[in-house]
């Protein structure tokens, strides 16, 4: 049994995909039969599970935003992270995202303790979407590479859950990255009878997220009901003005799941994505069928990707779809069939335990990394 000690610098749960793919590993980990816990911020939505052990940092008052990306109170928050990290031991630390592989390195000035890092994003990609100004977003694109170029490669071991992502951080200098794909539960949904075709997109509302496309595609199939259902603050959509588009604001897991298993089609509007989108697991664990573009998403049975900008093709197979309802469930049952059988959390975390072992062994020097 290991005792394995996970580092994220955000709020926890979440219906965000970050914290929905650090839950699935954590409780399959559990069930392996290892002590597990999460050091993460002090807020979050309600915490249901047992198997694991959240330990809290200390937060700020009224501080309770769940967005990603930068705030003004997010170093303040991270230092806080930090403090607490500095009492902590284990036989592992398995650091996510950006900020708590920082911490990680920092803690190991306390005592060496072996680390492994999870690429969920490449900053370089993602850092800029943040900004408006087109000076501060080449800034801000800098940065992030920089980051690419320094975070990744400290830690012991990479994962990427991405396959496409793996050469690219051996390109930044990683050297020992592997690709583990994340996993899907089984979801139960109670899903409702819609008056009109439903395409739904489930996730936050932040920038890099290419949300213009769900615009434009409501203006062009006004006979569509757009379903958004988030956890973020709906404002900037709502601004949209779109009779069509309908937002469902939710913190809750199960009205996200009935939302998307009511709907026709499931989206994906993300051009560019270095890390896994799990909201696509998830419509294919409901059987709801995918449209995507093609490099924002991986190939998985039951998605259709149509080439990165042409919004033609795109509202063409979304029209396809919602004419063909035999064409519907049998896209859905093949996407279903696929995640349930390729995409078990009991799988990811037997290859996650397997890398925990080779860097404790090799921390001992016992093995040299082979790449795969």
């Amino acid at each position: 049994m290991l005792d394995i000690l996970h580092i994220a610098c955000f709020p926890y749960p979440s219906i965000q995909g970050s914290q929905v793919y650090v839950r699935g590993l954590l409780k399959a980990l559990a069930k392996r039969g290892h002590r597990v816990r999460l050091l993460c911020y002090q807020h979050g939505t309600e915490l249901l599970d047992d198997e694991y052990e959240v330990i809290r940092a200390r937060g700020l008052p009224g501080y309770n935003n769940m967005r990603a990306g930068p705030d003004f109170c997010k170093p303040l928050l991270d230092v806080f992270l930090l403090k607490r990290l500095l009492t902590l031991r284990a036989d592992i630390i398995h650091v996510h995202n950006y900020e708590a592989p920082i911490a990680g390195l920092i803690r190991q000035l306390r005592g060496r303790i072996p680390m492994v890092y999870t690429a969920h994003n490449l900053m370089g990609e993602e850092l800029e979407t943040y900004f408006q100004s087109g000076v501060i977003r080449r800034i801000a694109s800098g940065f992030g590479l920089m980051l690419d170029k320094a975070i990744p490669r400290r830690a012991d071991a990479v994962i990427a859950i991405r396959e496409d992502t793996v050469e690219t951080l051996r390109d930044l200098g990683c050297e020992r990255v592997r690709f583990v794909p994340p996993g899907v539960e089984r979801l139960q949904a109670e899903p409702k009878k819609n008056d009109r075709p439903t395409v739904v997109y489930a996730g936050n509302l932040d920038t890099y997220q290419d949300l213009e496309l769900i615009r434009t595609l409501a203006q062009r199939l006004p006979e569509v009901s757009f379903s958004m259902i988030t956890s973020s603050d709906p404002t900037d959509v709502r601004n949209w003005g779109l009779p069509n588009v309908i937002i469902h604001h939710t913190q809750s897991f199960s009205d996200v799941c009935n939302g998307m298993a009511s709907a026709d089609v499931g989206i994906l509007p993300r051009k560019r994505c270095s890390g896994y989108p799990m909201k696509v697991l998830n419509y294919l664990a409901l059987g709801i069928p995918v449209v995507a573009w093609r490099e924002g998403c991986p190939d998985l049975l039951g998605v259709k990707r149509v080439s990165n900008g042409s919004i033609l093709d795109f509202e063409k197979e979304i029209r396809y779809l919602i004419q063909n309802p035999d064409v519907r469930r049998l896209r859905g049952q093949a996407g279903l069939n696929e995640v349930l059988t390729k995409y078990r959390w009991e799988s990811c975390a037997i290859e996650v335990e397997k890398i925990y072992n080779f860097i404790i062994n090799r921390s001992n020097g016992r093995k040299s990394w082979r790449r795969k």
